[in-house]
Protein backbone atom coordinates (compact mmCIF):
# COMPACT_ATOMS: atom_id res chain seq x y z
CA UNK A 1 0.00 0.00 0.00
CA UNK A 2 2.88 2.41 0.78
CA UNK A 3 4.13 2.03 -2.81
CA UNK A 4 0.65 2.33 -4.36
CA UNK A 5 0.74 -1.17 -5.90
CA UNK A 6 -2.42 -3.03 -6.89
CA UNK A 7 -2.52 -6.71 -5.89
CA UNK A 8 -4.07 -8.69 -8.74
CA UNK A 9 -3.63 -12.25 -7.45
CA UNK A 10 -2.95 -13.98 -4.12
CA UNK A 11 -2.45 -17.73 -3.95
CA UNK A 12 -1.76 -19.99 -0.97
CA UNK A 13 -2.71 -23.64 -0.86
CA UNK A 14 -1.29 -25.75 1.94
CA UNK A 15 -2.01 -28.93 -0.01
CA UNK A 16 0.26 -27.67 -2.80
CA UNK A 17 2.94 -25.65 -1.03
CA UNK A 18 3.23 -25.05 2.70
CA UNK A 19 6.20 -22.70 2.33
CA UNK A 20 5.29 -20.15 -0.33
CA UNK A 21 2.68 -17.40 -0.72
CA UNK A 22 2.34 -16.14 -4.31
CA UNK A 23 1.41 -12.47 -4.73
CA UNK A 24 1.07 -10.79 -8.12
CA UNK A 25 0.88 -7.00 -8.23
CA UNK A 26 0.79 -4.32 -10.89
CA UNK A 27 2.41 -0.90 -10.83
CA UNK A 28 5.29 1.06 -12.29
CA UNK A 29 8.58 -0.73 -12.82
CA UNK A 30 10.36 1.45 -10.27
CA UNK A 31 7.73 0.80 -7.58
CA UNK A 32 7.84 -2.96 -8.22
CA UNK A 33 11.64 -2.91 -7.86
CA UNK A 34 11.30 -1.05 -4.55
CA UNK A 35 8.79 -3.62 -3.30
CA UNK A 36 11.07 -6.48 -4.31
CA UNK A 37 14.02 -4.89 -2.51
CA UNK A 38 12.02 -4.44 0.71
CA UNK A 39 10.86 -8.06 0.59
CA UNK A 40 14.45 -9.22 0.11
CA UNK A 41 15.52 -7.23 3.16
CA UNK A 42 12.78 -8.95 5.17
CA UNK A 43 13.90 -12.35 3.84
CA UNK A 44 10.49 -13.00 2.29
CA UNK A 45 11.47 -13.02 -1.38
CA UNK A 46 13.04 -16.22 -2.63
CA UNK A 47 15.31 -15.44 -5.57
CA UNK A 48 18.31 -17.77 -5.17
CA UNK A 49 16.75 -21.06 -6.31
CA UNK A 50 18.73 -21.43 -9.54
CA UNK A 51 20.92 -24.27 -8.32
CA UNK A 52 18.43 -26.09 -6.09
CA UNK A 53 17.52 -29.66 -6.92
CA UNK A 54 16.30 -32.90 -5.37
CA UNK A 55 18.77 -35.78 -5.36
CA UNK A 56 17.92 -39.36 -4.38
CA UNK A 57 20.74 -40.97 -2.42
CA UNK A 58 20.94 -44.62 -1.32
CA UNK A 59 22.81 -45.53 1.89
CA UNK A 60 23.77 -49.17 2.61
CA UNK A 61 23.59 -49.51 6.40
CA UNK A 62 23.87 -52.40 8.80
CA UNK A 63 20.51 -53.64 10.07
CA UNK A 64 21.16 -52.65 13.67
CA UNK A 65 19.41 -50.08 15.90
CA UNK A 66 20.78 -46.55 15.54
CA UNK A 67 22.81 -47.19 12.38
CA UNK A 68 21.05 -44.39 10.52
CA UNK A 69 21.71 -41.79 13.25
CA UNK A 70 25.18 -40.88 11.96
CA UNK A 71 23.82 -40.29 8.44
CA UNK A 72 21.04 -38.05 9.77
CA UNK A 73 23.55 -36.04 11.79
CA UNK A 74 25.68 -35.56 8.65
CA UNK A 75 22.63 -34.41 6.66
CA UNK A 76 21.81 -31.89 9.41
CA UNK A 77 25.42 -30.68 9.36
CA UNK A 78 25.12 -29.83 5.64
CA UNK A 79 21.64 -28.33 6.16
CA UNK A 80 19.96 -30.54 3.53
CA UNK A 81 16.19 -31.00 3.67
CA UNK A 82 14.92 -34.61 3.55
CA UNK A 83 11.88 -34.76 1.26
CA UNK A 84 11.66 -38.54 0.96
CA UNK A 85 12.72 -41.47 3.12
CA UNK A 86 12.26 -45.16 2.32
CA UNK A 87 13.67 -48.40 3.74
CA UNK A 88 12.52 -51.97 4.13
CA UNK A 89 13.94 -55.06 5.84
CA UNK A 90 15.16 -57.58 3.24
CA UNK A 91 16.21 -60.61 5.28
CA UNK A 92 19.92 -59.75 5.27
CA UNK A 93 22.20 -57.93 7.71
CA UNK A 94 22.00 -54.81 5.53
CA UNK A 95 19.29 -52.27 4.73
CA UNK A 96 19.13 -49.84 1.83
CA UNK A 97 17.95 -46.40 2.96
CA UNK A 98 16.81 -44.12 0.13
CA UNK A 99 16.56 -40.43 0.93
CA UNK A 100 15.49 -37.55 -1.30
CA UNK A 101 17.69 -34.59 -0.36
CA UNK A 102 16.75 -31.04 -1.31
CA UNK A 103 20.13 -29.47 -2.16
CA UNK A 104 20.21 -25.67 -2.53
CA UNK A 105 23.99 -25.39 -2.97
CA UNK A 106 25.17 -28.14 -5.36
CA UNK A 107 28.85 -27.38 -4.68
CA UNK A 108 28.37 -28.81 -1.15
CA UNK A 109 26.95 -32.09 -2.37
CA UNK A 110 30.30 -33.50 -3.49
CA UNK A 111 31.78 -32.86 -0.05
CA UNK A 112 28.72 -34.47 1.52
CA UNK A 113 29.14 -37.64 -0.56
CA UNK A 114 32.80 -37.88 0.40
CA UNK A 115 31.91 -37.56 4.08
CA UNK A 116 28.99 -40.02 3.80
CA UNK A 117 31.18 -42.62 2.05
CA UNK A 118 33.32 -42.76 5.21
CA UNK A 119 30.25 -43.88 7.16
CA UNK A 120 28.78 -46.43 4.73
CA UNK A 121 28.56 -47.35 1.03
CA UNK A 122 26.56 -44.64 -0.73
CA UNK A 123 25.40 -43.96 -4.30
CA UNK A 124 23.25 -41.39 -6.12
CA UNK A 125 20.23 -43.00 -7.71
CA UNK A 126 18.94 -41.87 -11.12
CA UNK A 127 15.22 -41.46 -10.62
CA UNK A 128 12.06 -39.78 -11.87
CA UNK A 129 11.33 -36.52 -10.07
CA UNK A 130 7.61 -36.99 -10.73
CA UNK A 131 7.47 -39.52 -7.85
CA UNK A 132 4.45 -38.78 -5.68
CA UNK A 133 6.47 -39.18 -2.49
CA UNK A 134 8.35 -35.91 -3.04
CA UNK A 135 7.17 -32.81 -1.22
CA UNK A 136 5.10 -30.69 -3.59
CA UNK A 137 6.88 -27.41 -3.00
CA UNK A 138 10.26 -29.02 -3.61
CA UNK A 139 8.85 -30.91 -6.58
CA UNK A 140 7.67 -27.97 -8.68
CA UNK A 141 10.68 -25.77 -7.83
CA UNK A 142 13.01 -28.60 -8.90
CA UNK A 143 10.87 -29.23 -11.98
CA UNK A 144 11.08 -25.58 -13.05
CA UNK A 145 14.84 -25.41 -12.45
CA UNK A 146 15.47 -28.63 -14.35
CA UNK A 147 13.35 -27.59 -17.33
CA UNK A 148 14.80 -24.07 -17.40
CA UNK A 149 18.31 -25.49 -17.44
CA UNK A 150 17.51 -27.85 -20.31
CA UNK A 151 15.88 -25.08 -22.34
CA UNK A 152 18.61 -22.53 -21.43
CA UNK A 153 16.08 -20.05 -20.04
CA UNK A 154 17.36 -16.83 -18.40
CA UNK A 155 16.73 -16.08 -14.73
CA UNK A 156 13.52 -14.15 -15.43
CA UNK A 157 12.16 -17.02 -17.51
CA UNK A 158 13.03 -19.45 -14.73
CA UNK A 159 11.02 -17.49 -12.17
CA UNK A 160 8.05 -17.23 -14.55
CA UNK A 161 8.22 -21.00 -15.00
CA UNK A 162 8.11 -21.49 -11.21
CA UNK A 163 5.01 -19.26 -10.98
CA UNK A 164 3.31 -21.00 -13.91
CA UNK A 165 4.08 -24.42 -12.41
CA UNK A 166 2.45 -23.37 -9.15
CA UNK A 167 -0.64 -22.13 -11.01
CA UNK A 168 -0.93 -25.41 -12.92
CA UNK A 169 -0.67 -27.39 -9.67
CA UNK A 170 -3.37 -25.24 -8.07
CA UNK A 171 -5.68 -25.61 -11.07
CA UNK A 172 -5.30 -29.39 -11.12
CA UNK A 173 -5.77 -29.56 -7.35
CA UNK A 174 -9.06 -27.63 -7.64
CA UNK A 175 -10.20 -30.17 -10.23
CA UNK A 176 -9.23 -33.03 -7.95
CA UNK A 177 -6.69 -34.33 -10.47
CA UNK A 178 -3.16 -35.52 -9.80
CA UNK A 179 -0.53 -33.19 -11.24
CA UNK A 180 2.28 -35.74 -11.48
CA UNK A 181 1.29 -37.18 -14.85
CA UNK A 182 0.75 -33.69 -16.32
CA UNK A 183 4.19 -32.52 -15.25
CA UNK A 184 5.72 -35.77 -16.46
CA UNK A 185 4.27 -35.09 -19.94
CA UNK A 186 5.58 -31.50 -19.86
CA UNK A 187 9.02 -32.71 -18.81
CA UNK A 188 9.09 -35.30 -21.59
CA UNK A 189 8.05 -32.68 -24.13
CA UNK A 190 10.73 -30.27 -22.91
CA UNK A 191 13.39 -32.99 -23.04
CA UNK A 192 12.36 -33.88 -26.59
CA UNK A 193 12.70 -30.24 -27.67
CA UNK A 194 16.04 -29.80 -25.91
CA UNK A 195 17.47 -32.99 -27.42
CA UNK A 196 17.04 -31.58 -30.95
CA UNK A 197 18.82 -28.26 -30.46
CA UNK A 198 22.15 -27.23 -31.94
CA UNK A 199 23.97 -29.91 -33.93
CA UNK A 200 21.16 -32.38 -33.17
CA UNK A 201 18.71 -30.27 -35.21
CA UNK A 202 18.61 -32.31 -38.43
CA UNK A 203 15.26 -31.77 -40.19
CA UNK A 204 14.25 -33.58 -43.34
CA UNK A 205 14.10 -31.09 -46.21
CA UNK A 206 12.20 -31.91 -49.38
CA UNK A 207 12.12 -29.74 -52.52
CA UNK A 208 9.52 -29.84 -55.31
CA UNK A 209 9.67 -27.95 -58.60
CA UNK A 210 6.31 -27.10 -60.17
CA UNK A 211 7.74 -25.10 -63.10
CA UNK A 212 7.27 -21.44 -64.04
CA UNK A 213 9.53 -20.31 -61.20
CA UNK A 214 7.36 -22.01 -58.56
CA UNK A 215 9.21 -24.12 -56.01
CA UNK A 216 8.15 -25.73 -52.74
CA UNK A 217 10.39 -26.44 -49.72
CA UNK A 218 9.04 -28.72 -46.98
CA UNK A 219 10.97 -28.66 -43.68
CA UNK A 220 10.18 -31.50 -41.26
CA UNK A 221 12.13 -31.24 -37.96
CA UNK A 222 12.42 -34.38 -35.80
CA UNK A 223 10.33 -32.69 -33.08
CA UNK A 224 7.41 -31.71 -35.33
CA UNK A 225 6.46 -28.12 -36.26
CA UNK A 226 6.70 -28.55 -40.03
CA UNK A 227 7.27 -25.44 -42.15
CA UNK A 228 6.34 -25.13 -45.82
CA UNK A 229 7.92 -22.46 -48.07
CA UNK A 230 6.61 -21.47 -51.52
CA UNK A 231 8.98 -19.45 -53.72
CA UNK A 232 7.64 -17.53 -56.72
CA UNK A 233 9.29 -14.67 -58.61
CA UNK A 234 11.67 -13.80 -55.80
CA UNK A 235 8.97 -13.79 -53.10
CA UNK A 236 8.42 -16.33 -50.32
CA UNK A 237 5.26 -17.54 -48.64
CA UNK A 238 5.88 -19.40 -45.37
CA UNK A 239 3.11 -21.71 -44.18
CA UNK A 240 3.80 -21.79 -40.41
CA UNK A 241 7.17 -20.86 -38.92
CA UNK A 242 8.11 -23.46 -36.27
CA UNK A 243 9.10 -23.23 -32.60
CA UNK A 244 10.70 -20.10 -31.16
CA UNK A 245 13.26 -22.21 -29.27
CA UNK A 246 14.74 -23.28 -32.64
CA UNK A 247 15.13 -19.72 -33.88
CA UNK A 248 18.90 -19.95 -34.37
CA UNK A 249 18.70 -23.33 -36.12
CA UNK A 250 15.78 -22.36 -38.37
CA UNK A 251 17.38 -19.07 -39.41
CA UNK A 252 20.57 -20.88 -40.42
CA UNK A 253 18.49 -23.35 -42.43
CA UNK A 254 16.43 -20.60 -44.11
CA UNK A 255 19.59 -18.78 -45.20
CA UNK A 256 21.11 -21.99 -46.53
CA UNK A 257 18.03 -22.89 -48.58
CA UNK A 258 17.18 -19.30 -49.56
CA UNK A 259 20.34 -17.21 -50.14
CA UNK A 260 18.27 -14.01 -50.50
CA UNK A 261 16.19 -14.70 -47.38
CA UNK A 262 17.21 -11.49 -45.59
CA UNK A 263 16.42 -9.21 -48.53
CA UNK A 264 13.49 -10.92 -50.31
CA UNK A 265 9.81 -10.20 -49.66
CA UNK A 266 8.50 -12.67 -47.08
CA UNK A 267 4.93 -13.43 -46.11
CA UNK A 268 3.57 -15.85 -43.52
CA UNK A 269 0.41 -17.91 -43.54
CA UNK A 270 -0.39 -19.34 -40.09
CA UNK A 271 -2.68 -22.35 -40.13
CA UNK A 272 -3.49 -22.00 -36.42
CA UNK A 273 -2.07 -20.09 -33.49
CA UNK A 274 -0.10 -22.82 -31.68
CA UNK A 275 3.43 -22.28 -30.37
CA UNK A 276 4.90 -24.64 -32.97
CA UNK A 277 3.33 -22.58 -35.78
CA UNK A 278 3.93 -18.97 -34.65
CA UNK A 279 7.38 -19.14 -33.03
CA UNK A 280 9.18 -17.04 -35.67
CA UNK A 281 6.29 -14.83 -36.69
CA UNK A 282 8.24 -11.70 -35.77
CA UNK A 283 10.53 -12.31 -38.78
CA UNK A 284 7.69 -11.41 -41.12
CA UNK A 285 6.42 -7.89 -41.61
CA UNK A 286 3.03 -9.04 -42.88
CA UNK A 287 0.82 -12.07 -43.09
CA UNK A 288 -0.40 -13.29 -46.45
CA UNK A 289 -3.78 -11.57 -46.17
CA UNK A 290 -2.51 -8.36 -44.59
CA UNK A 291 -0.03 -7.99 -47.43
CA UNK A 292 -2.83 -7.40 -49.94
CA UNK A 293 -5.70 -6.20 -47.76
CA UNK A 294 -4.00 -3.86 -45.23
CA UNK A 295 -6.17 -5.27 -42.43
CA UNK A 296 -5.44 -5.46 -38.69
CA UNK A 297 -3.45 -8.51 -37.66
CA UNK A 298 -6.05 -9.59 -35.08
CA UNK A 299 -8.82 -9.66 -37.71
CA UNK A 300 -6.66 -11.63 -40.13
CA UNK A 301 -5.70 -14.21 -37.49
CA UNK A 302 -9.37 -14.61 -36.56
CA UNK A 303 -10.40 -15.22 -40.18
CA UNK A 304 -7.52 -17.63 -40.79
CA UNK A 305 -8.22 -19.71 -37.67
CA UNK A 306 -11.96 -19.70 -38.40
CA UNK A 307 -11.40 -20.90 -41.96
CA UNK A 308 -9.03 -23.69 -40.89
CA UNK A 309 -11.40 -24.78 -38.16
CA UNK A 310 -14.37 -24.64 -40.59
CA UNK A 311 -16.52 -23.01 -37.91
CA UNK A 312 -18.10 -20.33 -40.14
CA UNK A 313 -17.45 -17.40 -37.78
CA UNK A 314 -16.22 -14.09 -39.20
CA UNK A 315 -15.46 -10.58 -38.00
CA UNK A 316 -17.24 -9.28 -41.09
CA UNK A 317 -14.33 -8.68 -43.48
CA UNK A 318 -14.66 -11.65 -45.84
CA UNK A 319 -17.14 -9.87 -48.11
CA UNK A 320 -14.66 -7.09 -48.84
CA UNK A 321 -11.65 -9.34 -49.47
CA UNK A 322 -9.99 -9.58 -52.87
CA UNK A 323 -10.21 -12.71 -55.00
CA UNK A 324 -6.67 -13.69 -53.96
CA UNK A 325 -7.49 -13.49 -50.24
CA UNK A 326 -10.74 -15.37 -50.70
CA UNK A 327 -8.77 -18.06 -52.52
CA UNK A 328 -6.44 -18.39 -49.52
CA UNK A 329 -9.39 -18.74 -47.15
CA UNK A 330 -10.98 -21.34 -49.45
CA UNK A 331 -7.71 -23.28 -49.47
CA UNK A 332 -7.57 -23.13 -45.66
CA UNK A 333 -11.16 -24.36 -45.34
CA UNK A 334 -10.39 -27.23 -47.69
CA UNK A 335 -7.24 -28.01 -45.69
CA UNK A 336 -9.18 -27.92 -42.42
CA UNK A 337 -11.89 -30.20 -43.79
CA UNK A 338 -9.39 -32.76 -45.09
CA UNK A 339 -6.98 -32.49 -42.18
CA UNK A 340 -3.60 -30.75 -42.17
CA UNK A 341 -1.60 -33.98 -42.40
CA UNK A 342 -3.68 -35.35 -45.26
CA UNK A 343 -3.38 -32.06 -47.11
CA UNK A 344 0.41 -31.99 -46.61
CA UNK A 345 0.71 -35.51 -48.04
CA UNK A 346 -0.55 -34.19 -51.37
CA UNK A 347 2.85 -32.52 -51.86
CA UNK A 348 4.94 -35.53 -50.91
CA UNK A 349 6.46 -37.91 -53.41
CA UNK A 350 4.12 -40.03 -55.47
CA UNK A 351 3.70 -43.57 -54.22
CA UNK A 352 2.97 -46.51 -56.48
CA UNK A 353 -0.35 -48.16 -55.90
CA UNK A 354 0.32 -51.68 -54.63
CA UNK A 355 -1.00 -54.40 -56.97
CA UNK A 356 -4.33 -55.62 -55.74
CA UNK A 357 -7.31 -57.56 -57.00
CA UNK A 358 -10.83 -57.24 -55.75
CA UNK A 359 -12.44 -60.48 -54.64
CA UNK A 360 -15.18 -61.75 -56.91
CA UNK A 361 -17.92 -63.72 -55.22
CA UNK A 362 -21.54 -64.53 -56.00
CA UNK A 363 -23.61 -63.11 -53.17
CA UNK A 364 -26.83 -65.04 -52.46
CA UNK A 365 -29.91 -62.86 -52.12
CA UNK A 366 -33.24 -63.62 -50.53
Amino acid sequence: ADLDLNITRVSYNKAIDTHTLFIEAEGSHARLEQAAERLRELGCLQSDMDGSSVLLVEFRLRDTPGSVAAVLELIEQYNFNISYLSSQENGTQWQLFKMGLFVEQPEQFSDFLNAASLLCPVRVVDYDKAEKVLDNSIFYVSFANELAQRMALPGEGRMELVIDANQVMQLLDERGESFHKTFDYIRGFGEALASCRGDAFRPRVSEYDFGEDLRLFLIEPPCGSNTCILRHQGQYLFVDTGYACYRKEMLALFRRLLPDFDTASRFALITHADVDHCGLLDLFGTLALTAVECLPLADVLFEVCSALGTVGISVGITGSLSLFSKGILMLLMYCGRMGSLTFALIFTENRQTPPSQRPVERIPLG
